[in-house]
């Protein structure tokens, strides 16, 4: 919510004061005053405002950040409403129904505020409204004095916030007292809940306690209460006819019961409670929304820088690895006019892999080697030594077996068949031819066959 140190605008009747607080932990301590000539009716807009501003002696520590200006309780007119338990987006134009019958204005040309507090399954409802052109001549004159309010709360909200602090208090009929100047802000709650209040002028004959004390009685008399407490600082909560109601040093007071406002309200954020504030709708500040705008257009341009950054690193590696692909194709182009010389390299690629399946072929036939010196062994010495048995050829295939030889006779030819079947490696085997050679001294066969 508020910052850390603040300016807190608060009317008078003939200026304005203006005075700087600073937070030091949950505390807010004043800083000396200054006053602004700025009448109640020249910041409404009633009388005609000055040419050029007057000199004014601000405080010479920095400015604050944030400003907030108490609007008077004469320029507003306010009421209670108890409501059901609607949605807080719904409650403004539930209460803007409810001030209207209050309000000799039209309700489309005022601004409310609203303080709701939910009890049970009700909101308790108490708002201010204002004519809006009023609030649009305040900001406008107070900009000619370098003054940009961000927040416009009514004085009585702040006047109920103090009262906030010490809940110990009874909670029957109270009655506050808030001298300010020459003016005095007297307001009555019902059980905790604010229910009227108005501005008492404290000039000439009528003095502080004679006024709240007349203000004090008309309150008892329309709320017919048993027992009501006039209550016009910390340290005085008493009763009708006590003495020493009012303030030793109003000023001071004042000063008291701004700061412990301001502790209340920055510290009830997201405790159930709808603060009243006139800058809303049209009058919504907007300089939080242009920083907020700014902030954005700040974070798109680095976004955005990163973006190309990274759009740039992109390609950088593309370009990178399109360097590797055109080496490596280039090494994979003279790597295969190497290997399949003198046939032309077209597809490196693909002519490599044909290369590549053709040698796995060749490799899976040669890996047999050791099953082929093993069918030789068999072949040589499966037949019986005292059979004549001699070799012509020999083809071994992946899986078949031809033979072709001669021997003394056709017996010797079965009997070498049925020898090489016993071997461990020849699984099947036939007779595919038996004749006399040319010499008609021998017979010459051919055997074919299946091995492992």
């Amino acid at each position: 919510m508020a910052s850390s140190r603040l300016w807190v605008l608060t009317p008078r009747s003939s200026n304005l004061k203006i005075q700087a607080y600073h937070r030091v932990r949950k505390l807010w301590i004043p800083e000396p005053p200054a006053l602004i000539p700025l009448s109640t009716s020249r910041l409404a807009g009633f009388e005609k405002t000055l040419d050029s501003k007057p000199g004014i002696i601000l405080p010479e520590s920095p400015p604050p950040t944030q400003t907030v200006l108490l609007w008077p309780t004469q320029l507003s007119i306010a009421g209670p409403a108890k409501l059901p338990l609607l949605p807080r987006g719904e409650i403004p134009g539930a209460v803007a129904g409810e001030l209207e019958t209050l309000l000799p204005w039209n309700i489309e040309d005022c601004q409310t505020a609203i303080h709701a507090v939910r009890r049970d399954q009700t909101w308790e409802i108490y708002g201010w409204a204002t004519p809006r052109r009023w609030l649009e001549n305040a900001l406008s004159v107070l900009a000619t004095y370098g003054l940009e309010p961000k927040y416009i709360l009514p004085e009585s909200f702040f006047l109920l916030l103090f009262r906030e602090t010490d809940p110990a208090l009874p909670r029957t009929n109270e009655f506050l007292s808030a001298p300010s100047g020459d003016r005095t802000l007297v307001m009555t709650l019902r059980n905790g809940n604010p229910c009227r209040e108005t501005i008492a002028e404290t000039k000439g004959e009528n003095t502080d306690n004679s006024v709240c004390m007349d203000l004090l009685v008309a309150s008892v008399l329309m709320d017919s209460a048993e027992e009501a407490f006039l209550w016009t600082h910390p340290e005085a909560a008493l009763p009708p006819g006590a003495p020493d109601m009012t303030s030793p040093d109003p000023e001071k007071q004042e000063e008291e019961r701004t700061a412990a406002a301001l502790g209340r309200w920055t510290g009830r954020a997201g405790d159930g409670v709808l603060f009243p504030d006139f800058r809303n709708a049209s009058l919504a500040f907007r300089k939080d929304r242009d920083d907020l705008v700014r902030h954005i257009r700040t974070l798109g341009a680095v976004a955005l820088l990163l973006l190309l950054l990274s759009l740039s690193d992109a390609w950088i590696h593309v370009r990178a690895l399109e360097a590797r692909v055109e080496k490596t194709q280039a090494i994979l182009t003279d790597l295969a006019s190497q290997i399949l010389r003198p046939s032309p390299v077209v597809e490196p690629l693909s002519q490599l892999t044909t290369r590549k399946n053709e040698l796995a072929k060749q490799e899976e036939i040669l890996s047999r080697g050791t099953d082929i010196i093993a069918i030789l062994k068999d072949i040589a010495g499966g037949p019986d030594p005292g059979i004549p048995f001699s070799m012509v050829s020999l083809s071994i295939g992946k899986k078949s077996l031809t033979l072709s030889g001669k021997t003394a006779s056709f017996q010797d030819v079965e009997k070498i068949r049925t020898a090489l079947l016993k071997t461990p490696h020849i699984r099947s085997l036939v007779v595919q031819s038996a004749r006399l050679d040319i010499d008609r001294k021998t017979v010459a066969f051919r055997l074919g066959g299946i091995h492992d």
